[in-house]
């Protein structure tokens, strides 16, 4: 992920919310387990490399999906933000 190009790092997390989403139809937040210890690295990253409003707030907006649709505790959303 650090190596990967800002488009692409932006492509992974609209991939990662669609695995989190189908994961809780399927087997209740398996994903969400798996993943979530990474997830703030991740968007850590990616907000270094922010060099636009626009491109913050995708992220922003995903990051409300995810709490709008409770795939997370409201405590890790608030420090993702």
């Amino acid at each position: 992920m650090l190596s990967a190009k800002k488009e692409q790092k932006r492509y992974f997390f609209y991939l990662l919310h669609e695995l989190l989403k189908m994961s809780c139809r399927e087997k209740p937040y398996i994903y969400v387990k798996l993943i979530g210890s990474k997830i703030k690295g991740l968007v850590q990253d990616f907000a270094r490399s922010v060099e636009s409003y626009s491109e913050a707030n995708d992220l922003t907006r995903l990051i409300d999906q995810w709490s709008q649709e409770q795939l997370f505790v409201e405590t890790f959303i608030d420090r993702l933000r």
